[in-house]
This record gives structure tokens, C-alpha cells and sequence, in this order.
């Protein structure tokens, strides 16, 4: 046998005779382990993979910044609907200038109402991230313009349809 085959066996002893820091030292690696596995999980899903989206080195982000606010300004805050207005007229460096909006809305069915997170969007921003629809069409820029009848993709695609009443019959159990 040879002397790896001799330390090995001696390790094993060892382990056997000291179980307090055996346990220990496997405790130890379970979670550097554990902790190193999900770091990587993080940074590869923020920073090694790609936006899935058509052309994800091409986005940006436009925020509205107040340095003499108060207790040291606000650096990033949300831009305003007249803002995005007046930036979309006046700017032409970019391809497409879009907006969007989280919140959460009532969805009601054959059932009691659900609260589900929804977003506003403004017309091209679904076009411009390089989504295509799965059934149905995009929102548009038609769609976009004041007085314009509001789209009402939820009559429209019986696919979401089914997915939604599904998903909620899911919430409530």
C-alpha cells in the first residue's frame, strides 16, 4: 500500500477517534460550501449572464436626480410622466425612449377578486426589449397616444386567460 493509501487510513482513524471535530470540520465545510454555492448563484444570475433580452448592452436606465434636496439630495429618484414626455419629444440619441410602471391591481373571474403585481407600459417597450408575443399582438404606439381604447389583452388571448384563473385557483391553496 502506498503512503497516500497509509495517510488516508490514518485520517480516518483520526476522525473516528476525535468525532466532537470531525463534526465540526464537516459542519465547517457544509456551509463554505453551501455560502460559496449560492455568492455564485447570485453574481452568475446578475452579473456573468446576459439581460434576456434582444439587445441587453444597449439599455439604460434614465432616472431624475435632485442634488439640493435635503439630508443630501435624491441621486436616483423615478422620473415623471411630464418628464418622460418632454424627454422622449426632445431626445433623438436613442432608438426608443419607454417607460413602464409596477403596481398591483384586483383581477376578478368566475371567483373572488385576486391582488396580482401589474405594470403600466408605455407603447414600444415590449417591441423594444425584443419580446414576442406569444398569441395575440404587442402593445403598440398606437395604442399609446391619449384617447386611444384601452387594450384589453385579457379577452383577447385565452391562453392568459387560462393561465391566470389557473395560477390564482393555485394561490388558494
Amino acid at each position: 500500500m502506498g503512503t497516500f493509501g497509509q495517510d488516508l487510513i490514518f485520517a480516518l482513524r483520526m476522525m473516528r477517534k476525535n468525532l466532537g471535530f470531525t463534526a465540526a470540520a464537516v459542519l465547517c465545510l457544509m456551509l463554505g460550501i453551501g455560502a460559496t454555492t449560492g455568492i455564485f448563484t447570485v453574481v452568475n444570475a446578475v452579473l456573468l449572464r446576459p439581460l434576456p433580452y434582444a439587445h441587453p448592452e444597449q439599455l439604460v436606465r434614465v432616472y431624475t436626480e435632485f442634488p439640493t434636496f435635503p439630508n443630501g439630495g435624491l441621486p436616483r429618484f423615478w422620473t415623471s410622466a411630464p418628464e418622460f414626455f418632454d424627454l422622449r419629444r426632445d431626445t433623438h440619441s436613442w432608438a426608443s425612449l419607454d417607460a413602464w410602471q409596477t403596481g398591483g391591481t384586483n383581477l376578478g373571474g368566475k371567483s373572488q377578486p385576486v391582488r396580482v403585481t401589474a405594470a403600466s407600459v408605455s407603447g414600444r417597450l415590449l417591441e423594444s426589449l425584443g419580446v414576442a408575443p406569444v398569441s395575440g399582438r404587442l402593445i403598440s404606439a398606437a395604442d399609446d397616444v391619449p384617447g386611444a381604447p384601452l387594450a384589453s389583452f385579457w379577452r383577447e388571448t385565452p391562453i392568459l386567460q387560462k393561465k391566470i384563473e389557473w395560477a390564482i385557483e393555485i394561490s388558494r391553496i
